[in-house]
């Protein structure tokens, strides 16, 4: 059985205090931003672009990514799990 664990989760077992987690990851994001931010209208354009794509598949994903990352993400689905006995009574008369 395998079992999903994160840096968190890693760096608190080793000792290491939580905050140790989050703060070595904002020197990494800084980098990141840095190395991709002159990629970022290349990248932009491509997706405006790809709006006008002869798939219309390829038009529907551009313009669903454009959106999300503008800030008009669908909501989330949630699926809930029931643990346990469940019953249903269904009625088709009036007794």
């Amino acid at each position: 059985m395998s079992t999903k664990v994160t840096v968190r989760v890693a760096r608190s077992t080793s000792g290491h205090s939580s905050e140790a987690a989050s703060s070595s990851r904002q020197p990494a994001r800084a980098r990141t931003r840095r190395a991709i931010g002159p990629m970022m209208p290349v990248a932009l354009a491509t997706m405006v672009r790809l709006l006008n794509h002869k798939s219309g598949f390829v038009q529907h994903q551009a313009a669903a990514d454009l959106l999300d990352r503008g800030g008009f993400r669908p909501p989330e689905r949630h699926q809930h799990a029931v643990v346990g006995k469940v019953e249903v009574d269904i009625r088709l008369t009036d007794d």
